[in-house]
């Protein structure tokens, strides 16, 4: 069943249902009244009876106080006297029907004076108390007139409702439409929406309702789908840039060697340089799938809850940059304060974390240009501080937003990386050329192209400077996202930068 549908039944069914109380309720006063009417005037009828019965007895017809009392409200109404004694003294004790001694005991008490009685018959009972000895009256009469009024009003009352149904329903279905109109504009709105326009959004209600929190809280998601979809395409772009050159290198090495007798140090040198490539290839993979990991691990909210010991996790880090050429320039040093080794405790992953710690220090190493780089590990209140600093030559301000997103280097690299990519192509060129074989000569120059256009994408996205792929820092960030912590970055031009990985701790201190 269609919203509207549904809304309008509802709202019929409530409608009816509150008029269906309000008759009722109208019907129940109606009769309660019409009963209240009633005994009263059969008790005025008792009343009456019982003065004629005792002070008029054998009196002229035509006196003025016997016309006072004689003048009946109910002509028809049956009258009963008892005695103090709850003895039967009119009519007599020949009648097939009389009240019963609880029914006098109950109005002689004051606990009860109205009666229904089973053929349909209403009783009402007096007991007087300073009038002849303690009489008890009883009066009994059909109230038809009354009860073919409340007969009257309940048919009317119930073919109101009935009738009212239909002009209820098309009242409700007509609103219902018209409540329903901003949602049906949302919804042809919706379909406009394709995969060919991720910019486009739902247009706004103006109501300033729930249905407009709906349309922008929809319009937010479409959004943050656009920027994850744009995200997605670049990853897609870069990584298949960043892949597909390696082995269109790797391929064209691969060739030279095939097509020509090569001396054993240039077939070694030929494949030392395909097995870095295989290497940079491999880390390049890993870390792309290890950010993929990261996205999945972080949408299921799937934390780490392992206690480690970051200081332990620390050192195994920098262990593998011994080798590092500029490792000499690194420093790093732990809080004095921090000598219980349980205030060194957070809950994480030891492999995730020594990777992201070793990228941080890594990377300050290779754009410290030879300047110390410091480690230190601190703690505040809540959180464990790993600082990694280094003297480089900083990151702009309107680099930092992007430095952590895949792919995204940062553009001080300039000389340095073409310097690089310029001894390496000298190396290529002192390898040997051999005229005497054209084409492995015209695979080189196809080869010099290749890197050369490489050369200039890298200029023209301004990430050559050292040797990498942008996928260090979002790893690392990625990382600490997964342990619930961050990663922070202050930076000047020229000054350098400082790294803070913040995570939480596991007791107090």
């Amino acid at each position: 069943m269609r919203i509207r549908s549904r809304l309008t039944l509802r709202m019929v069914a409530l409608t009816a249902g509150l008029l269906a109380l309000s008759f009722s309720t109208v019907y129940w006063f109606e009769a309660a009244g019409r009963r209240k009417q009633f005994t009263q005037l059969l008790l005025s009828n008792a009343r009456n009876r019982t003065i004629i019965h005792f002070e008029f007895e054998g009196a002229q017809s035509g006196t003025n106080s016997f016309q006072e009392y004689r003048a009946d409200v109910l002509p028809n109404a049956e009258l009963y006297l008892f005695t103090f004694e709850n003895e039967l003294i009119y009519p007599g004790d020949n009648m097939r029907w009389k009240p019963s001694i609880e029914d006098v005991e109950a109005v002689r008490k004051n606990a009860k004076s109205h009666f229904i009685l089973s053929d349909g018959r209403e009783m009402a009972g007096l007991h007087m108390v300073d009038e002849y000895n303690g009489l008890v009256a009883f009066s009994v009469a059909r109230d038809d007139e009354g009860l073919s009024r409340l007969k009257t009003l309940q048919k009317t009352l119930l073919w109101v409702l009935l009738l009212s149904l239909p002009l209820l329903w098309s009242l409700a279905y007509w609103y219902s439409g018209r409540a329903l109109l901003p949602i049906r504009n949302i919804i042809r709105s919706a379909k406009t929406i394709s995969s060919t326009e991720p910019s486009a959004r739902l247009s706004p209600t103006g109501s300033r309702d729930e249905l407009e929190d709906l349309v922008t809280a929809f319009n937010d998601l479409l959004r943050r789908i656009e920027t994850a979809f744009q995200a997605q395409k670049n990853l897609i772009s870069n990584a298949s840039h960043e892949l597909r050159t390696p082995l269109a290198a790797m391929h064209m090495g691969i060739d030279v060697l095939l097509m020509k007798e090569t001396d054993y140090d240039t077939l070694r040198n030929e494949l030392h340089r395909l097995k870095s490539q295989v290497q940079d290839l491999t880390t390049t993979t890993n870390h792309l799938l290890m950010l993929a990991d990261m996205e999945t691990r972080l949408r299921e909210g799937r934390h780490p809850q392992m206690p480690v010991n970051l200081a332990d996790i620390l050192f195994k880090a920098l262990e593998p940059l011994q080798s590092h050429p500029n490792f000499h320039n690194l420093s790093w040093q732990i809080d004095e304060k921090l000598e219980n080794e349980e205030a060194l405790r957070t809950k994480g992953d030891e492999p995730l974390l020594i990777i992201a710690l070793r990228n941080l220090v890594e990377n300050a190493l290779k754009f410290g240009q030879s300047r110390p780089v410091e480690v230190k590990l601190t703690r505040s209140e809540e959180d464990l501080i790993v600082e990694v600093k280094d003297s480089g030559p900083g990151i702009p301000k309107e680099e930092q937003e992007i430095i952590f997103e895949p792919f995204q280097r940062g553009a001080q690299a300039g000389s340095e990386g073409r310097r690089e990519e310029g001894r390496r192509e000298e190396d290529r060129n002192e390898e040997g050329r051999n005229e005497e074989d054209r084409r492995v000569e015209d695979r080189r120059e196809e080869g010099r192209r290749e890197e050369g256009r490489r050369v200039e994408d890298r200029r023209e996205e301004g990430a050559d400077h050292i040797p990498g792929h942008g996928l260090g820092l979002p790893l690392s960030a990625r990382i600490a996202m997964l342990h619930q912590g961050t990663i922070t970055l202050e930076s000047t031009p020229g000054q350098g930068s400082l790294f803070r990985l913040i995570l939480p701790v596991t007791i107090s201190k």
